[in-house]
């Protein structure tokens, strides 16, 4: 699930006319296969998709995919649950669209970081 996240990140990227972008995931299996590049031992499924990932990366100017602890996932984990409940068909064109929790988890994920 996460390659496939990566992918449609990277093709709404292309899509957009973005050249510049940081992936990050929380799947260190991930990001590990998409700086190695080295497919031999992995399913052919997730295989798939990191050759997707790769062949679309080529639109891009400069691409970096980062791996970052699960803790620090909060909105993206949040973000992915209420995609899901919006069904198939969603789409945010803007800012607005998203649901008034997401801004309350932003403030908190700050004061958060300001403790550290």
């Amino acid at each position: 699930m996460e390659a496939l996240a990566i992918l449609v990140a990277v093709a709404q990227c292309c899509q957009r006319g973005w050249k510049r972008i940081i992936c990050e995931s929380d799947s260190q299996v991930v990001v590990n296969l998409l700086h190695s590049r080295s497919l031999e031992h992995v399913d052919w499924h997730l295989a798939l998709v990191i050759q997707q990932i790769i062949q679309l990366s080529n639109c891009l100017d400069s691409v970096s995919f980062k791996h970052i602890p699960r803790e620090w996932n909060g909105v993206a984990d949040f973000l992915a649950k209420w995609a899901s409940e919006q069904g198939p068909a969603w789409n945010v064109l803007d800012q607005r669209m998203l649901p008034l929790d997401l801004s309350q988890m932003l403030v908190q994920l700050v004061d958060h970081d300001k403790d550290m």
